[in-house]
């Protein structure tokens, strides 16, 4: 369902799936598999993919991607320098390592007990495994909590948000990334869309929309905006579903997809500069 407000284009999932039924949505989610391993051999042979690899580098540089995507993966954040940030829906815990590494003291927090595992198991991270409004974690105890592709997934995304304030000492930073509602991705690809991912994402935002539940929760300082840095990726399992009636894991999807994928990167992030509230992923920054 899309919002009527032309001023929120929210979208949403109706009839909405029973809470306690989600979980089987994500029995065999990314979060449970193992990394994928890039010198494995591909279906189209390893001198073709090494030249797709190299060549595909080379635009991403040329374009900025690599800063860009780089500082995605960190949610835009500063380096830590010894400050304690939680990162809800940390899945597998890559991104708690990534942030160990920028300097911050980490906790992460799941409802899914296998993720939960592998993120404790791979990188010796603690992860507490419960949803976060159950878990007795202390007031006022994180300088930064970081929501990456969380909001989309949860059944009352404001009751969260206010739990994410009360958990933020002053001044904290709340760093969220989420799929926009109104990107040029979804303009382009419709009910292909892969950010749509039903039945698992239960309602998209867009900026605006996204800024209200933000300040409603209490959150002052807020910014938001939007970016193509991964536009290609999205693209690319959104051209999968077209062609195969379903998204494919990585290595099934061929050179082909791939560098169409990438010429509409750069039709986003021609589009992008146009339209600053097109991008694929919206980012928000917020203080408590």
């Amino acid at each position: 369902m899309e919002c009527a407000n032309n001023d929120c284009q929210s979208l949403w999932i109706d009839p909405r799936p029973i809470e306690q039924e989600l979980f089987k949505a994500y029995a065999s989610y990314y979060t449970h598999a193992a990394a994928i391993d890039d010198n494995a051999p591909h279906p189209f042979g390893q001198l073709k993919h090494h030249a797709f690899r190299l060549a595909t580098s080379v635009i991403k540089h040329f374009y900025g991607q690599k800063a860009e995507r780089a500082q995605l993966k960190l949610l835009h954040l500063p380096a830590g320098q010894g400050r304690h940030l939680l990162e809800v829906g940390c899945g597998g815990g890559e991104r708690l390592q990534l942030l160990t590494r920028h300097g911050w003291v980490v906790d992460g927090q799941d409802v899914d007990e296998k993720a939960a595992s592998n993120a404790r198991n791979k990188y010796g991270v603690p992860v507490h495994c419960g949803k976060l409004e159950d878990l007795s974690l202390p007031p006022s105890s994180f300088d930064a909590l970081v929501l990456n592709h969380v909001i989309e997934h949860v059944s009352d995304p404001a009751s969260l948000l206010r739990k994410c304030h009360t958990l933020l000492k002053p001044g904290g930073i709340l760093a969220m990334a989420t799929s926009n509602a109104a990107s040029f991705g979804l303009a382009t690809f419709g009910a292909a869309w892969m950010a749509l991912d039903v039945p698992r994402h239960l309602q998209l935002f867009s900026m605006k929309s996204m800024e209200q539940l933000v300040s409603r929760a209490g959150f002052k300082e807020i910014r938001t905006w939007t970016s193509a840095a991964n536009a290609s990726r999205v693209a690319a399992g959104s051209l999968a579903i077209l062609r195969n009636g379903r998204f494919a894991v990585d290595l099934e999807i061929g050179d082909e997809i791939r560098w169409e994928a990438m010429r509409f990167q750069q039709k986003a992030i021609a589009r992008l500069r146009k339209d600053p509230n097109s991008g694929d992923d919206i980012l928000i920054h917020a203080t408590r």
